[in-house]
């Protein structure tokens, strides 16, 4: 058997290979990671297909597709927490900006009161 699991707005992970043979027992056993990366109405799809041998010849046969709607709401603070995460080199390179653009501001009005308290006393 052939399964593919597919769906725009999630990011999908087969854990285990798309086409199996089933065993004796009849079960065999497809793991996917599932993350939606996008909110709203969603579909999910599974598209499962039978390879079996006829005349010496492999035949394909594919079975009826599942179709399911997923309602994924955002989750603010996994959201933003990954966000960060996965992004954090930008995060530390725009606070560092912002501390040296403060730092300047603040030498440069330092400097220029120091500088004026220094031709008050020579006047």
């Amino acid at each position: 058997m052939r399964s593919r699991l597919f769906g725009d707005g999630f990011n999908i992970t087969p854990y285990s290979d798309e086409g199996q043979t089933i065993p004796d027992n009849g079960f065999a056993e497809w793991d996917y990671d599932i993350l939606p990366i996008k909110s709203g109405n969603l579909t999910l799809t599974l598209a499962v297909a039978i390879r079996y041998k006829l005349s010496g010849s492999d035949e394909i046969t594919d079975l009826p597709v599942l179709t399911r709607q997923i309602e994924v709401q955002v989750n603010r603070w996994w959201t933003t927490t990954h966000f960060i995460g996965d992004n954090w080199q930008y995060f530390l390179g725009g606070i560092g900006t912002v501390i040296l653009a403060i730092g300047g501001y603040l030498g440069k009005r330092w400097w220029e009161r120091k500088d004026n308290n220094h031709h008050s006393e020579n006047s």
